[in-house]
């Protein structure tokens, strides 16, 4: 039953999508380009000079989604300082990244690898306001969902 059904974001999963170039110095989704939607080339487009607000604005389209808004049930608030590197694609590791893990004797020693960039890099969950979200984009959001 749809109106039973509840939505509980992760925002440090959300942000997993974006980044900064850091040969542009502009924000970004580290996304194959096939799962860029119209909408989402839109807010990159509107707001890729500022990296954190990019990533503020990527959090509010999704979150604040009218279709699912009022579906919301829980939200776990965690920060994450903006990615710099596009360790993956498609959920692999690239470039000097792969071949690094490649080299790796042992399947113990790829896992240790592989894990340490996961949660060094993307599953670190800094307290919020320590990372790239401010805790005015918070509050702000938080009541956008509470109204």
């Amino acid at each position: 039953p749809y109106h039973k059904i509840k939505i509980a974001w992760e925002i440090n999963h959300l942000l997993h999508a974006v980044g900064c170039n850091p040969q542009t110095n502009q924000g970004e989704f580290f996304l194959p380009p096939n799962e860029i939607t119209p909408d989402m080339r839109i807010l990159m487009d509107q707001y890729k000079k500022n990296p954190p607000v990019f990533a503020q604005k990527w959090l509010e389209h999704e979150i604040c989604d009218p279709l699912l808004i009022d579906k919301i049930g829980s939200i776990h608030l965690a920060d994450n300082k903006l990615k710099m590197v596009r360790y993956f694609k498609n959920g692999l590791l690239q470039g000097e990244y792969y071949e690094k893990i490649s080299s790796l004797a042992t399947w113990e020693e790829k896992e240790n690898y592989g894990v340490d960039i996961v949660l060094r890099e993307y599953d670190n969950h800094l307290v919020f306001g320590t990372g790239i979200l401010t805790s005015e984009f918070f509050h702000s959001l938080l009541e956008k969902i509470k109204a």
